[in-house]
């Protein structure tokens, strides 16, 4: 897959925040399930494609936490990794969105 190929690339340089998209598969505001969750949905991703460790985000804004994945600089790409994410875990399909995001671009 072009996505997973692209993924764990990183260059040894800084990185860049700029506008972009991320794949959210879980948001809950059920405190202390939530957080436990969204650690162990990361164990679930990492398990089976390692190379994802450094694309997935977990957030608490309160008072939610968030799993988001990737570093999308268009919407296009956004769309090839929501399908690739449910296509390798079809579990999540029910949570999986586009969302705008701050992102890295190294």
């Amino acid at each position: 897959s072009t996505i997973l190929a692209t993924i764990g690339k990183k260059v040894a340089t800084e990185a860049q925040e700029v506008k972009g998209y991320r794949i959210q598969i879980f948001s809950s505001n059920k405190g202390a399930m939530a957080r436990d969750r969204a650690f162990e949905i990361k164990e679930i991703l990492v398990a089976k494609h390692p190379k994802l460790a450094d694309e997935i985000y977990i957030t608490y804004t309160s008072p939610f936490w968030k799993v988001r994945i990737g570093n999308c600089e268009t919407n296009a790409n956004a769309q090839e990794l929501r399908r690739w994410i449910i296509a390798e875990y079809p579990e999540f399909t029910t949570e999986t969105y586009i969302v705008p995001s701050m992102i890295f671009v190294y």
